[in-house]
């Protein structure tokens, strides 16, 4: 994988992207292929290439891969309906200031940083504060902490209705720089609002994009396997 390598196989392979689709919706039923792609997304994350993971509908039909399923919310200046311009959509995709879901809404952030911001570690020391919401419809049954690409805490959601689904904050204790993202998982199909068309089923599950944490105190985010691209 070049992700994992930083050797390309072709000569003329570029990291000058700004975004990396991880969920679509032809794979909404099998998330294992967003575990994968999780995992390329990481190593690329490691090597310092900050690209914005995405979730799309790729929708072509009607009755199967309907829009908006997975769709990305991304933070712009003013939501206001109609005030929204392209320009404002590019800014804060490009700044990885967004997350994708089927369904529950994530809220992530370490102090006064977000997602897609960096955030100070001092010492190696950082508070996540992390909430789920979610219609009551919507099922919500873990929400995952990965740091550095490995997860590193699993939160168990009881059944419920209540539209608040965790509000919670977690202590990190980072040896070096590195990156924090959450996951969130439903194991109810979300028939009949979505799917339901003979076997196909879409659960819910989000997934913000990473929080930077500098560790050594210089005002930015140094990737641990960050190297040059080679060409083979």
């Amino acid at each position: 994988m070049i992700a994992k390598t930083g050797v390309a196989k072709k000569k003329d392979f570029s990291f000058d992207f700004d975004a990396v689709e991880l969920l679509n919706g032809y794979e909404d039923t099998k998330l294992k292929l967003l575990d994968r792609n999780m995992a390329d997304w990481f190593a690329l994350l490691d090597r310092g290439v900050i690209a914005t993971a995405t979730g799309n509908s790729d929708s072509h039909h009607m009755t199967y891969n309907l829009g908006g399923y997975p769709r990305n919310y991304v933070q712009v200046p003013n939501d206001a309906p109609g005030t929204v311009t392209g320009s404002d959509m590019a800014k804060g995709i490009k700044a990885h200031r967004a997350f994708f879901t089927t369904g529950p809404i994530v809220s992530f952030g370490s102090g006064t940083a977000g997602i897609g911001d960096v955030a100070r570690a001092p010492d190696g020391k950082a508070t996540v504060q992390i909430k789920v919401r979610a219609a009551p419809w919507i099922s919500v049954d873990r929400v995952k902490l990965y740091v550095a690409g490995k997860l590193e805490k699993v939160w168990t959601i009881e059944p419920t209705q209540t539209v608040e689904r965790l509000d919670t904050t977690y202590e990190l204790r980072l040896p070096r720089d590195t990156h924090a993202v959450v996951r969130v998982e439903g194991d109810q199909s979300l028939t009949p609002v979505i799917g339901g068309a003979g076997s196909i089923k879409i659960y819910p599950v989000a997934l913000t994009n990473p929080i930077l944490f500098d560790v050594d105190g210089n005002g930015r985010y140094d990737a641990p396997g960050a190297a040059p691209v080679t060409t083979n």
